[in-house]
């Protein structure tokens, strides 16, 4: 009999428990082998009427299971469709909710959007002093749950320092069927991040900074690229009460472009509140932006942190063109002309190079306007370099190839960067460049090669 009742009531959220007590009035000769799955069944898909009516004749309810079932709600039901309340009132009258065996039930719970907050409230008893339960809800975005959980426990029975860690971890989306889920996904995602900013706010505004390991905090927000959730951190805690270098440490380490903005104010107010400059030891953090290429905040420190920071002014030169920052490359030429360094001394073939090489032509994902913006620059950056330094020819081959060379996405916007540098500066070249270009040009063919390759074949060789 339970093969035809599965296949009867499969499927049929909006089915009556009458058919059902039909079905088994008629055929009394018959025992349901298995109430539970039914009922399961009628749990998953919100069907209280008929959970109501099997358990009232049901010998052994089973406790643990049935809610497991209406918390997953069927795959059918779409996740903003609400829980049943009544149903949900029901089955807690069959539960017991001080059991250690409905953490995996109040597991599922947390995991879910749209959870209304009297399923937090039935289950709290499950939360009590519960730190694994605490740094998953934070994890989730629950502040309610998160809330209800500190308020009352013992907060020496919890881990606040791994659940603020959980809440400044990235949201990562779960679905199976990417095609199908990916918009609702993409929303489930905001919202859980804009909820765990809130978790991360209150935990912030209301639990003593000593009780956290501030660093791990900041090293986890930058690890996670969220600078969401490093500014209200930062704004919180009082800066003298941290370890400055210790977090210059962290910010050069987990730089990113995303998180530039948020760590040049962080460093900005680190250098301002700090008397003695000498104890930030800003070597340190030159060093390793110079090296990983953190053009902002090496220029940001060459800018605001003299005298008391010396940098090498060929190495500012060298970051200043490969982020086409002409205003600090001219002010460093500029300096130069008041002390005993010679200008013949750089190599601007070098300085080319860098410049053709700069990492925003690699990219076709950026803005149209900005990267419009970023041309313009570049062009002028290259044609400065070309008219104050001396230039091999070759460097200015290797420099142009790069150009042609780039991503199809940016190819087309640097077409008048190349035709100049070609109509200016390469009317005598060799056979062999030539070749070189015109063959690197015919691999990509779009019009900003074509146009190369038509004024290649015009050149005097």
């Amino acid at each position: 009999m339970r093969n035809v009742i599965q296949s009867f009531f499969l499927g049929r959220p909006s089915l009556s428990f009458k058919p059902l007590e039909w079905m088994i009035k008629t055929f009394k000769d018959q025992e349901l082998d298995d109430v539970n799955f039914i009922l399961r069944t009628a749990c998953k898909y919100q069907m209280f009427d008929t959970v109501k009516y099997l358990a009232s004749g049901c010998k052994r309810f089973d406790n643990i299971s049935c809610p497991q079932a209406f918390v997953n709600k069927s795959n059918g039901f779409n996740d903003k469709c609400p829980f049943n309340q009544e149903l949900f009132q029901f089955l807690l009258t069959k539960i017991d909710l001080t059991s250690k065996e409905l953490i995996p039930v109040v597991m599922t719970v947390i995991k879910k959007q749209n959870v209304p907050d009297y399923m937090f409230d039935a289950f709290l008893p499950v939360c009590l002093n519960n730190a694994k339960l605490l740094t998953l809800a934070c994890e989730n975005g629950q502040f309610y749950l998160v809330n209800l959980i500190i308020e009352s426990s013992r907060i020496v029975h919890l881990d606040i320092q791994s659940a603020l860690i959980a809440a400044c971890k990235e949201t990562k989306s779960h679905s199976s069927d990417f095609l199908f889920h990916y918009k609702a996904d993409v929303e489930v995602e905001k919202a859980c991040s804009s909820k765990k900013l809130k978790v991360i706010e209150w935990f912030v505004q209301n639990i003593y900074t000593t009780r956290l390991d501030v660093y791990t905090i900041i090293k986890s927000a930058l690890l996670n690229k969220r600078s969401d959730m490093l500014k209200p951190i930062m704004n919180k805690i009082e800066i003298e009460s941290l370890d400055k270098r210790e977090v210059l440490k962290y910010i050069t380490e987990y730089y990113t472009d995303e998180l530039s903005t948020t760590i040049l104010e962080i460093v900005r107010t680190i250098w301002e509140t700090t008397e003695d400059k000498k104890v930030l030891h800003m070597e340190e953090i030159v060093s390793t932006a110079y090296k990983r290429n953190f053009s902002e905040l090496f220029i940001w420190i060459h800018e605001n942190c003299h005298p008391h920071t010396s940098i090498d002014s060929k190495k500012v030169l060298v970051v200043a063109c490969g982020d086409c920052r002409l205003d600090v490359a001219k002010s460093v030429v500029k300096a130069w002309g008041q002390t005993s360094l010679d200008i013949h001394d750089i190599d601007g073939g070098t300085l080319f190079m860098i410049a053709c090489s700069t990492k925003f032509v690699l990219r076709y994902d950026i803005k149209q306007e900005y990267r419009k913006e970023m041309v313009n620059k570049l062009k002028d950056t290259l044609n400065w370099i070309l008219a104050t330094f001396q230039i091999k020819r070759s460097d200015i081959i290797s420099g142009v190839l790069k150009l042609i060379g780039v991503d199809k996405g940016t190819r087309n916007d640097l077409h008048n960067v190349v035709i100049s540098i070609l109509e200016t500066y390469l009317n005598c070249l060799k056979t062999e460049d030539v070749e070189k270009m015109r063959n690197k040009s015919l691999k990509q063919k779009t019009h900003l090669n074509r146009e190369v390759i038509k004024m290649i074949n015009q050149l005097p060789v």
